[in-house]
């Protein structure tokens, strides 16, 4: 496996009002192995695949990236704004990116009106309570407000967008496929409050978002029915979500 990463930030400047964090990574697995087996030719499996022990092994790129901007605003009130993104592509001995390498949403630290990677992919109506989906493309974006409230508590107003996507179409989620004449209408959103405890040395988090646009309801953007207190999600956390 090779993996780079390139961080740009200003961050180390707290004299500037405007600061910004950028990281982009690129990995990629498997090729040394196939490149070798290409040229042994090494037998393969009935299915077409090489193996090393019994066990296929991955053979994948990905690349992803992580933009963050803040602004110091009047009063000791911050405007963050968050957008990142990513692809990861399976080729050659793979036909699914592994699970752990795939993308996912929800949570404490970006899709917040949504629990644990229930969110996705695409408009894929799930028949059960399933908390693994994920994406071999995800594109999230958050913005929040956050100000002082009294002392060491702090608070934050923010919203969340976003969604993970497969590549191609898949039976098992229907309507999960990245479409670029549709894929904006797949945008998950929430809107929430949050109350921060700045302690020093550490900071406890508490969130409650509530979905206000749901891709598994099409045709209506702004859903009445999701957008109530019985639908908030709390989200603990340690430290800013970005």
């Amino acid at each position: 496996m090779i993996r780079y990463s390139i961080i740009i930030s200003n961050m180390g400047n707290a004299k500037i009002n405007n600061q910004f964090f950028l990281r982009m990574n690129a990995e990629t697995s498997g090729n040394i192995p196939y490149l070798v087996d290409n040229l042994k030719n090494n037998p393969q499996t009935e299915n077409g695949y090489y193996e090393r022990l019994g066990v296929r092994y991955s053979q994948f790129a990905r690349l992803d990236f992580d933009f963050r901007k803040f602004w110091k605003l009047r009063r000791s009130n911050f405007l963050a704004f968050r957008f990142m993104g990513g692809s990861a592509l399976p080729y050659g001995n793979s036909d699914a990116v592994p699970f752990e390498k795939s993308f996912w949403l929800g949570g404490a630290n970006d899709m917040r009106g949504w629990r644990l990677r229930s969110l996705g992919p695409g408009g894929y109506v799930s028949t059960d309570n399933n908390y693994n989906k994920t994406g071999e493309i995800m594109l999230q974006s958050s913005l929040e407000n956050r100000f002082p409230i009294y002392s060491f508590l702090l608070g934050s107003f923010f919203v969340d967008a976003g969604n993970v996507w497969l590549r191609r179409p898949s039976v098992d989620f229907p309507d999960g496929e990245f479409k670029f004449d549709s894929f904006y209408k797949q945008i998950a959103m929430d809107l929430g409050f949050g109350l921060r405890f700045d302690f020093s040395f550490f900071i406890l988090r508490l969130d409650a978002a509530v979905p206000f646009h749901d891709p598994t309801h099409p045709g209506h953007w702004f859903s009445s029915d999701l957008f109530n207190y019985q639908h908030a999600i709390l989200n603990f956390g340690i430290g800013y979500p970005f």
